[in-house]
């Protein structure tokens, strides 16, 4: 199982996944970057669990085997944080195209 480290809402739902099959990954590969876990994947080191949208970015994502979670666990809520004082056009920017979804 590739993954970040724990708190990560992708990792949970990974390691529920594998609970809810009785079993567990034979090892646990943590690492700080989403291009790293596909690499990883890529390596054969294990799976991972990470947005559709990362993978497009991926150069080597025609080599991956991608499989689509079922219904009701193929969304996570996604939140954007910054600095409470800080007022950066760009991230207002992004914030407001967010808004409007």
């Amino acid at each position: 199982m590739i993954v970040f480290e724990q708190g990560c809402p992708h990792r949970r739902r990974l390691e529920a996944w594998y609970a809810q099959r009785g079993s567990l990954p034979e090892r646990t590969v943590e690492l700080g970057s989403y291009h790293a876990m596909l690499g990883c994947v890529l390596a054969g080191m294990g799976a991972a669990l990470v947005p559709r949208s990362v993978i497009s970015t991926f150069p080597e994502s025609t080599r991956l085997r991608i499989t689509a979670l079922p219904k009701g666990q193929n969304r996570i809520r996604t939140l954007m944080i910054w600095p409470k004082d800080s007022r950066s056009p760009k991230v207002e920017a992004l914030r407001e195209l967010l808004a409007t979804d």
